[in-house]
């Protein structure tokens, strides 16, 4: 969902979110590689919704964006929230020269959703940032001198976003029922002792966050404009540096 929610995010998610509920795990070695894991049910409804609000914005962008970008956008949702196994596969196959392994990828029907599980493996964090699977500069990684590393995630863009196109912007009435049963759930499993994070603390490796409409009704907004921040020990580790550097 990275790249509807780089385009629009707010009024993509509130428009066809549904009940939509995803968990992706990452879990990162000392040498950089490691794995992730994505586990998210989309119901029919929203697939439904998604289409439409694409059709939608491909009509108030078809005179201000280059048809080859739309196209691009297009193939995304198709692939990834309208998801078929094999368009999945074949789309994360395209990083297999990066050293991304597809371990996994089920789709499954229960009952007006579908289920879809992923799994990848990667020789190399920089690879999976410099990917589609993040938003341009939506990971970054560095360590300071004391040994200190910085992970970051972020469903957005980190580099300077083009002149915004009118997009449908839902009203906060509107919001409970699109909303209800929003769910998104990040979980790291990192390589050294966890120092210092702006999410919960599982374990002394692992850390989490959760954005949960229901529970909050301003989580689709902080995910959405926040930044996950982890900071750990990455004492002789051997960990690629990926955007900024991290400060003592």
């Amino acid at each position: 969902m990275t790249t509807a929610c780089r385009l629009a995010p707010l009024a993509a998610l509130a428009f066809c979110a549904g009940c939509l509920e995803l968990d992706q795990t990452v879990t990162l070695q000392g040498d950089g590689s490691g794995r992730i894991e994505v586990v998210y049910t989309i119901p029919e409804t929203t697939i439904r919704r998604m289409h439409d609000f694409m059709e939608l914005r491909r009509q108030l962008t078809q005179a201000e964006v280059a048809p080859a970008e739309a196209a691009g956008d297009g193939d995304f949702f198709q692939t990834f929230l309208d998801p078929d196994a094999a368009a999945l596969r074949s789309r994360l196959a395209a990083y297999r020269g990066a050293g991304v392994t597809v371990r996994e990828v089920r789709v499954d029907a229960e009952g007006a959703a579908r289920v879809v599980r992923i799994q990848v493996l990667f020789t190399d964090l920089s690879a999976i940032a410099a990917s589609e699977l993040v938003p341009p500069g939506g990971l970054t990684l560095s360590t300071a001198p004391s040994g200190r590393c910085l992970l970051t995630l972020s469903f957005r863009s980190g580099q300077a976003a083009p002149s915004p196109v009118a997009s449908p912007q839902p009203t906060r009435e509107n919001l409970d029922p699109l909303l209800a049963g929003f769910r998104v759930r990040v979980k790291v499993n990192l390589p050294g002792r966890v120092l210092e994070t702006n999410g919960q603390k599982q374990s002394t490796y692992t850390v989490s966050w959760t954005f949960d409409y229901d529970e909050d009704r301003t989580a689709v907004a902080a995910m959405e404009s926040g930044r996950l921040r982890v900071a750990f020990d990455g004492s002789g580790l051997d960990l690629p540096e990926i955007g900024s550097p991290a400060q003592d």
